[in-house]
């Protein structure tokens, strides 16, 4: 499931972008542009926008792996996944266990090399 801290963490990154990732999202282009007008700041443009995704498909549609493709498509996926962090709040105890205090889904991606950051991110 996105978090509020999942778009905290990327809305600096994912820069003029933002539209098109909402859209990819399937965000309807008038909600896109309310959040446009409403909101002064590209970054918080993305958060408002992320965060009404979030609201409008709920919970259990809200995932990391359809962010995730969204950033993809957008074109900005790298090095906003790289600015994914996880907290220890979200980090599992088995993760915990296994990892020890990782930082960084790149953390990860050293100890596991042959995964993807989606496949890393979900596996979390």
């Amino acid at each position: 499931m996105v978090t509020r801290d999942h778009g905290l963490s990327i809305c600096e990154h994912v820069g003029c972008k933002w539209k098109i990732v909402l859209r990819h999202l399937d965000m309807e282009e008038t909600a896109i542009e309310n959040v446009d007008l409403e909101n002064k700041y590209v970054s918080e443009k993305f958060l408002q926008g992320l965060l009404q995704w979030m609201r409008n498909v709920g919970s259990q549609k809200a995932t990391t792996r359809t962010l995730c493709n969204a950033l993809r498509e957008a074109g900005c996926s790298v090095k906003a996944l790289e600015k994914f962090k996880i907290s220890k709040r979200g980090t599992s105890k088995k993760c915990e266990r296994d990892y020890g205090s990782v930082q960084t889904v790149t953390d990860l991606t050293r100890k596991h090399r042959h995964w993807s950051k989606c496949e890393l991110f979900n596996y979390l």
